[in-house]
């Protein structure tokens, strides 16, 4: 588990690897961590500027 996810997160495997299976399963569990609060930031940033962009759309011109 722990080299696919570093795989699928390219994260690499660089010359400091945890050793042991706890080591790897925290490693694991902070890629997958960090991968939810970066999607979950980045959806909430781009519903943001949708809705600011949607707002200024709905004003009138200046005139």
């Amino acid at each position: 588990m722990y080299f696919t996810v570093v795989t699928l997160a390219t994260v690499g495997y660089g010359d400091i690897t945890p050793r042991g299976q706890e080591a790897r399963l925290v490693t694991v569990t902070q890629v997958v961590y960090t991968f939810v609060f970066l999607t979950a930031a980045a959806t909430a940033l781009t519903r943001r500027l949708h809705s600011v962009v949607a707002e200024r759309d709905r004003r009138p011109p200046p005139s």
